[in-house]
């Protein structure tokens, strides 16, 4: 399984621009949360397994939010 790693950064993509990518850091981690650095602010979210990678919607869950993929790095 893919999983998260800590001062990896991840590339977050909206679902109306793709072309837009945000990168986001992780800055620690522990069991089921991730603790992000997104645009200088650190914010703690919940992770979840999908298709035997690690998923997180670091500006929360609601029907286009943006994630990013343990796979997919900048």
């Amino acid at each position: 399984m893919k999983t998260f790693e800590i001062n990896k950064t991840y590339e977050m993509r909206f679902a109306n621009n793709t072309d837009q990518a945000t990168p986001v850091k992780v800055v620690s981690r522990n069991g089921k949360t991730l603790k992000l650095e997104l645009n200088g602010k650190i914010i703690v979210k919940k992770v979840k397994v999908f298709f035997d990678e690690e998923i997180c919607q670091p500006l929360g869950n609601y029907s286009m939010a943006p994630q990013i993929m343990a796979g997919k790095l900048c």
